[in-house]
């Protein structure tokens, strides 16, 4: 009779630890769960000298290792809930607040403090970096392009001008759209024979000598403190 009242009491004992863990995990005193480790090996082990060896098995000796767990994850909880911001996917929220916060910790080694500096800063000069390509154009689409160059430069309007009146006054019977054809097809001839006989300004001397036949080409494009790049590069 004594062993079935001390068998009673090994089990309310039993029941009453799991209880209180399960009512009280989310308010439970630490200094508590100190006393509650140290029964949690003696009660099934009690249970041991009253049931055989297949009633006692690995599931019963778990409940050994609840303490230890508890001490290690209930405070930590409370943070991992505070990511939660979709009940129905509590868990992906979780792990996306804990993914989140551990890349701005990471990010925060790197990272000054502070606006950034833009790398587009000082580039003001307009030049090419990303990509450079070099072509080369037919004689025609070379000589299309450096006629577009020279009819469109302030430093090269009085030279036009000249070329034009001398057009006139070689050829007074000439049409204006004789003129403009035949200033479209030799401007660009007179024009180099022009600066290498005349002592002119730099800028109109290179202008004269005509384009380079390489052209350059680049994706992206450095000017006045922006960054412009292709379609295909962005």
């Amino acid at each position: 009779m004594k062993d079935y009242k001390l068998l009673r009491v090994q089990f309310v004992e039993f029941y009453k630890m799991i209880s209180d863990i399960l009512s009280q995990i989310i308010d439970i005193d630490v200094e508590y769960l100190d006393q509650w480790e140290k029964d949690v090996y003696v009660t099934p082990c009690e249970l041991e000298m009253h049931f055989p060896p297949s009633f006692v098995d690995i599931m019963v000796h778990l409940i050994s290792h609840i303490m230890q767990e508890i001490k290690l994850f209930k405070r930590y909880m409370g943070i991992l809930k505070g990511y939660v911001r979709n009940h129905n996917g509590s868990e992906g929220s979780i792990v996306e607040g804990y993914t989140s916060k551990k890349v701005i910790e990471f990010c925060q080694d790197f990272k000054s403090v502070g606006v950034p500096i833009t790398h587009h800063s000082g580039r003001l000069e307009g030049k090419g970096g990303v990509d450079l390509k070099i072509t080369i154009p037919t004689h025609e689409e070379l000589q299309v392009a450096n006629l577009v160059v020279l009819k469109h430069l302030k430093c090269l309007t009085q030279y036009v001008d000249e070329y034009i009146d001398m057009l006139k006054s070689k050829y007074p019977g000439k049409e204006h759209m004789w003129c403009i054809n035949n200033h479209n097809e030799e401007f660009s001839r007179w024009l180099n024979k022009k600066v290498a006989e005349n002592d002119v300004d730099e800028n109109v001397k290179m202008l004269g000598h005509g384009l380079d036949c390489r052209v350059k080409s680049y994706q992206g494009y450095n000017i006045n403190d922006y960054t412009f790049y292709t379609k295909d590069q962005d």
